[in-house]
């Protein structure tokens, strides 16, 4: 029999033409530079590549082309880093399967509980108010995840035997749940004999073993409708829609952890033809976000009496080690508590929480220093500690996983920027991993798109404490919106610091027309909520009448400001990433090159928010007179630099 090693390489020899290619193109119309992007992809395919990085800027049409790489191999996972970008793909090729996470489906077993006026969530209250704000009814918070008996799967046993039930060749747990092995191809639904087996085995009210006991607690009204039809776990029936269909999207955190599952129970995400990881920039922020921890006051006292956390004596300096013994003290000190937690939707975020601390000791003894506490928070009275966090400083191996789950990796992005930097920092050597790097051209013609640098100051933290340069800066950006007083754009500041002088020193008449995601300061003085939601604000600029514009230092990605949403944008200052940031800073000062390509990332995307097609445009504002050297002196796609004015 043919082992899983030699199927890929005989897959791998597999030669393909580009006319299978641009059969499987989802539009009508292929582009012409879409077209010659297909081609090498096709070439690279053939010259035995098995990693494409593709850098093809904003509005090139990066998605068809993917989903035509995919259905030419035959399958395909798509990762994207926002729901948005999901919904985006489910919209255009309504073929790829979206599978999302628990958070997102309500638990059917607490809705019949609801519906029976019997569910009380012990965490916020029983009153009308507080049951629709409550988001611990959730397949996140089901007695599935609870160990409780009669709705917990064995997984163990399942591996053994296959089926673990043992009636009606059902799996025991949740009869609510449905498994992959029920799903077929090409509906992905159950069949009606299998949708008639469930609707029995879930409504079975007998007193014998293939009762329910669940059902004991619902009312008749309740019961009589869920016998009407078999409605299966939403959660579970997209996600084994997901694993069963050619080509299915998720999220990026969703995945990574379905892939840490999968390294246990390769069931949990089955291999497929293709992964293309959509936003490829943000694989090692997303990674580092999945591996890394922060352990809260305000979440631990929940648990356990916080002491322990508040009296930490180590500091930055004090070895891994140490950390290591310390947080295995507090993982038993809440494991030992979970019993008597009165509250299950409290008992299960213990548990997740554990099962989270408990991997990052594994991670931070396999080597130590690669870890670093990337930040400890104190009361600014007390000076005790309210807040730690802990971050890997390369996530190169946790990377390796990702790229091994398939045959082939199409990694996409408008801002690949330095292949080699990139390719070092996500685990990727070029030459043995057959690394295949290629760049597209951008459409839009460049004078749609122009970006002037003013000069008007050097920008860092010492110049930025003057009320001269604050004042001058305001000036500045008082001139161009009333340059553009009937049109909308946005202003990209680098923190709410500048938001706050800009705002402060603006005419009033430009002031007016700020629509800011400023965060105001609570009552107390002692913590920072966001005054209102990102949606929120994005949606009153979008439908104000008036010549509105954002001002914000947290919205230089995944933001379309398309057509008259924006004509004009202006950048403060060159975003380099906080050195006041302690992980940020230890990366700068290991790799130079990482702090320098994360800048130029930055910038690049922050640029891209007002062009969105080709016959798009707007005209775009640099302040900081550091921008010219800067983009003199890194590496940027040649399509950006021909937009750039007066710089060569």
């Amino acid at each position: 029999m043919i082992g899983t090693e030699e199927l890929n390489q005989v897959r791998q020899s597999r030669q393909f033409t580009l006319q299978e290619f641009t059969s499987n193109f989802p539009f009508k119309h292929i582009r012409p530079r879409q077209l010659d992007i297909l081609r090498k992809i096709c070439e690279a395919f053939n010259q035995g590549y098995k990693t494409i990085v593709l850098e093809a800027p904003t509005g090139f049409g990066k998605s068809p082309v993917a989903v035509a790489v995919g259905k030419t191999l035959g399958s395909s996972y798509i990762c994207s880093a926002t729901k948005d970008l999901q919904t985006q793909y489910a919209r255009d090729f309504p073929f790829i399967q979206t599978v999302k996470g628990m958070s997102e489906f309500p638990c059917l077993v607490k809705d019949d509980l609801i519906s029976s006026e019997l569910f009380r969530c012990s965490k916020c209250g029983s009153d009308d108010q507080s049951m629709t704000e409550c988001f611990h009814t959730t397949t996140l918070y089901g007695p599935c995840r609870q160990d409780r008996q009669g709705y917990t799967h064995d997984h163990k046993q399942c591996l053994h035997s296959g089926r673990c039930g043992g009636h009606c060749n059902f799996h025991e747990g949740c009869r609510y749940r449905t498994f992959v092995d029920d799903y077929a191809l090409p509906s992905l639904n159950l069949t009606p004999e299998r949708s008639q087996e469930y609707l029995e085995y879930s409504t079975n009210t007998t007193n014998s073993l293939r009762g329910w006991l669940h059902l004991a607690n619902l009312t008749p009204d309740v019961l009589y409708q869920r016998k009407q039809k078999f409605v299966s776990c939403p959660y579970y029936d997209q996600l084994n829609k997901g694993k069963v269909a050619k080509h299915s999207i998720f999220n990026y955190a969703n995945f990574l952890l379905l892939l840490r599952i999968s390294q246990a129970s390769p069931s949990a995400l089955p291999s497929k033809e293709l992964l293309i990881l959509d936003e490829g920039h943000q694989i090692e922020t997303q990674t580092v976000g999945r591996v890394s921890i922060s352990i809260s006051k305000r979440i631990l006292q929940q648990y356990i009496a916080p002491y322990k956390l508040e009296q930490v004596s180590y500091g930055y300096d004090d070895s891994m080690d140490k950390w290591i013994v310390f947080l295995g003290t507090l993982v038993k000190q809440i494991d030992d508590a979970i019993p008597d937690m009165k509250s299950e939707e409290i008992a299960q975020d213990a548990k997740d929480d554990v099962e989270r601390i408990n991997s990052v000791i594994e991670n931070m003894k396999s080597n130590p220093k690669n870890w670093i506490v990337s930040n400890i928070t104190r009361d600014s009275v007390s000076n005790k500690v309210t807040k730690l966090e802990f971050k890997p400083l390369d996530i190169s191996s946790h990377c390796r996983k990702l790229f091994e789950k398939c045959i082939y990796n199409l990694i996409m992005s408008a801002t690949i920027l330095d292949v080699n930097t990139f390719c070092r920092n996500i685990g990727l050597d070029k030459e043995k991993d057959k690394v295949k790097f290629i760049q597209a051209s951008s459409d839009f013609p460049p004078e749609n798109r122009p970006i002037y640098p003013l000069n008007t100051a050097y920008l860092n933290y010492q110049s930025l404490q003057s009320k001269t340069t604050q004042q001058t800066i305001a000036n500045a950006i008082d001139k161009i919106m009333s340059k553009h007083k009937d049109e909308k754009g946005i202003i990209h500041t680098t923190s709410y610091a500048q938001l706050e002088f800009i705002e402060k020193f603006l005419s009033l008449k430009n002031r007016r027309r700020l629509i800011s995601t400023e965060q105001k300061k609570s009552y107390n003085n002692k913590s920072r909520d966001r005054s209102r939601s990102r949606d929120q604000v994005l949606v009153e600029h979008f439908e104000s009448t008036k010549p509105t514009v954002l001002i914000s230092p947290s919205l230089h990605t995944g933001l379309d400001l398309k057509d008259d949403y924006a004509r004009f944008q202006i950048l403060v200052k060159v975003p380099y990433p906080s050195k006041g940031d302690r992980w940020t800073d230890t990366k700068r000062q290991q790799d130079p090159s990482w702090y320098n390509w994360q800048t130029a990332l930055r910038l690049v995307q922050t640029c891209g928010r007002s062009i969105r097609s080709q016959d798009d445009w707007a005209i775009t504002y640099v302040l900081d007179s550091a921008f010219s050297q800067f983009v003199r002196n890194n590496r940027l796609p040649n399509w950006f630099m021909e937009a750039v004015q007066g710089v060569t």
